[in-house]
């Protein structure tokens, strides 16, 4: 008797966008569940976007890419195509990616180096290990690069750090690489928790290192923390700013990230409304971190 031989299935996004937007519908993308992405030169715009889902995310899919486009056209109208969703069938593209994504240097001490890759540091050099899996956070995007640059001049021994919106547990990683005595990260996504408790094992930081899976508008500890870090996109930010009221009085120093450089101007005037001290900005080519104290 002969067997069927069975086939996976996936759902494919074709999707033409300029350079510009890119990071942030990768972001976007991944909050809505993609497991892989291919890029290459498009036809009518700078890139074409193949963005890949399971088969059984169709019908949340198609009201995602609503809502993904509404958000997009608040910061960046104009600056794509109209998505195309297509059916393929299984290939090997799930690991393909890993072969692109090497250790590389993130600020001048910490390097990234894939959980796959044997990589021996020279003197200095601090490893983070990382499999991101399906959450944010390779360290590849330069919203994470600016706040590890911040961070590694500014932690200390023995700090505590509130990470929100924590992907892959990357920041909070490297907040405990730096000296931090210890991190809460919290992420309202489930599959992102346990990625950072998976990161925080991998380097041995479990026991500095606690995921929490909530929503942050809605968390209110009776602690104190050194640091507040948030690398999310800017209408969360919006949203974020008014929260962190609760800690005021704390002599907390907050980074917001994930900002596009020019679209800080809503955030700002949030910021000084609320009456938090000594706002700095810091970019990286065309993101942006804000800095303040509360």
């Amino acid at each position: 008797m002969k067997h069927k031989h069975c086939e996976m299935h996936f759902i494919k996004i074709i999707w033409e966008l300029d350079a510009e937007v890119e990071d942030i519908v990768v972001e976007l993308l991944l909050e809505s569940g993609a497991i892989g992405f291919e890029t290459k030169p498009g036809s009518h715009r700078e890139l074409e976007l193949n963005a890949y889902f399971q088969n059984n995310q169709i019908h949340q899919l198609k009201d995602s890419l609503t809502g993904l486009q509404d958000r997009l056209n608040i910061y960046f109208p104009d600056s794509y195509s109209k998505p195309e969703i297509v059916h393929v069938q299984s290939r090997n593209w799930l690991d393909e990616w890993k072969q692109y994504f090497r250790p590389f240097h993130v600020s001048r001490r910490i390097v990234i180096c894939p959980s796959w890759i044997s990589y021996t540091p020279v003197h200095g050099e601090n490893i983070i290990s990382i499999d991101p899996g399906q959450a944010f956070g390779t360290g590849l995007h330069e919203s994470t690069g600016i706040c590890i640059k911040e961070m590694e001049n500014f932690v200390k021994q023995d700090m505590h750090i509130l990470d929100i919106g924590s992907g892959s547990g990357i920041l909070s990683i490297a907040g405990i690489n730096l000296g931090a005595s210890s991190c809460i990260s919290l992420e309202i996504d489930f599959d992102c928790c346990i990625a950072t408790r998976k990161n925080a094992e991998l380097n041995k930081f479990n026991l500095k290192i606690t995921p929490i899976c909530v929503d942050a508008l809605k968390w209110l500890p009776n602690l104190r923390f050194d640091l507040i870090l948030a690398n999310i996109l800017p209408d969360v930010l919006l949203k974020l700013v008014p929260a962190l009221l609760y800690y005021k009085g704390s002599n907390s120093t907050v980074f917001l990230s994930g900002i596009p450089l020019g679209e800080e101007s809503d955030l700002v005037f949030c910021i000084e409304k609320m009456g938090f001290r000594n706002i700095q900005t810091r970019n990286l080519n065309d993101w942006l971190l804000l800095r303040f104290n509360i």
